[in-house]
């Protein structure tokens, strides 16, 4: 299962897409038990947002000394409280994405691999409790990706530089 399609679809309200992708991760934990449930970090921190599950955490995570248990174990903390938490998860997610590991880089989708979604996630839960949302002081949160309106709603093409320029390009039969 896709993490980042899963984060992407809660920001953006594709509660269908969401909910097919949750139950499709309750069907694998039911035949899965090992700990390769245990490695998917992002999906089982995801998982136990969504569900608002907050202790069940032995059960998904072998270190509970994660940041992700970490940050669900706190998140009725005060925004002062937490934000030592949330910058340790923004570095945490700069650690583990293509651009930062020996991975592969996929040019494709290295930008989106620096979309914190999962901050996001955390937050937006935080926010249906009642919680602001703090400012993070990161760079992580400060880049193009980070602050980017996600909403497909505010899309608009005539508007897009490069969308323009490339269909202007092939208008003229340019592909250079």
């Amino acid at each position: 299962m896709n993490r980042g399609t899963v984060g992407i679809s809660w920001l953006l309200g594709k509660d269908e897409i969401l909910e097919t992708i949750m139950a499709k991760f309750e069907e694998f934990l039911r035949y899965e038990k090992t700990t390769m449930v245990r490695h998917s970090f992002h999906t089982s921190f995801l998982y136990l947002l969504y569900r608002k599950d907050f202790t069940s955490l032995e059960k998904y995570f072998d270190n509970e000394d994660s940041i992700y248990v970490r940050l669900l174990v706190n998140i009725e903390k005060s925004n002062q409280e937490l934000m030592p938490l949330l910058i340790e998860a923004c570095d945490n997610h700069l650690i583990r994405s293509s651009a930062m590991s020996n991975k592969v880089i996929d040019t494709e989708f290295c930008c989106l691999d620096l979309y914190p979604y999962e901050i996001f996630c955390y937050l937006l839960v935080r926010e249906k409790m009642g919680f602001e949302t703090p400012v993070i002081p990161h760079k992580l949160m400060e880049t193009l990706v980070a602050t980017a309106d996600l909403s497909l709603a505010t899309y608009a093409p005539e508007d897009d530089v490069l969308y323009q320029k490339i269909l202007s390009r092939l208008e003229r039969g340019t592909h250079t």
